[in-house]
């Protein structure tokens, strides 16, 4: 028993707990000790069932430097859940080549990509809501995109704003900078097959 003493076991046991899929953002050590930005999804029953190691890590504004730490991965992953879900972390989303991937001009496009982030407020302000917005309009799919809330005691403050983004590029929910929050909306199949089929790219 316990509480669960990992963040990707927390994960597990929510998914479990919820009979939903769930991802988030974990550090991930390799057999040789080799360390991952991951975003393990673990499905209903608990199980693990895919994992992104993020490809594009960040070095931005002399902040952060993933990249001096960790190492990148190599591929994009899709996962389904019902719809197809394409999976991104933070600094990718400044890669339309990678998140072209998931875009309508692929076998298997997604219908949302989730881009679970921790965008530094300093550069959140002028291009967060426009990135997400991007690349939902890009891959004509709804975006996902869940981000730390800004808290003004961190040393490095993050930006918030949690929001999700239809497949025409509007907001349809979005929290506040600060403190806990949830967005809401509804997603579908039909609404990605009608932008694109309005819009084909």
């Amino acid at each position: 028993g316990g509480p669960p003493r990992t963040g990707a076991a927390l994960l597990a046991q929510r998914a479990l707990q919820h009979g939903v899929f769930i991802t988030g953002g974990v550090i991930e050590e390799d057999e040789d000790g080799t360390l991952y930005n991951s975003m393990p999804t673990y499905g209903p029953d608990g199980s693990l069932v895919s994992t992104y190691r993020k490809v594009h890590l960040s070095r931005v504004m002399g902040i952060t430097s993933e990249s001096d730490v960790l190492t990148p991965g190599d591929q994009a992953v899709t996962l389904d859940v019902g719809m197809t879900v394409g999976i991104a972390c933070c600094f990718d989303l400044r890669f339309p080549t990678f998140l072209a991937q998931y875009g309508p001009r692929v076998a298997n496009p997604a219908h949302i990509i989730c881009a679970p982030s921790a965008f530094l407020d300093l550069t959140g302000q002028e291009h967060w809501d426009l990135l997400i917005r991007r690349t939902a309009l890009d891959g004509q799919c709804f975006v996902v995109a869940p981000d730390i809330a800004f808290d003004s005691g961190d040393a490095t403050p993050l930006h918030g704003r949690t929001a999700i983004v239809d497949p025409f590029g509007r907001i349809l929910a979005q929290c506040a900078a600060e403190g806990d929050g949830l967005a809401v909306a509804e997603v579908s199949r039909e609404r990605v097959a009608e932008v694109r089929a309005k819009l084909p790219l």
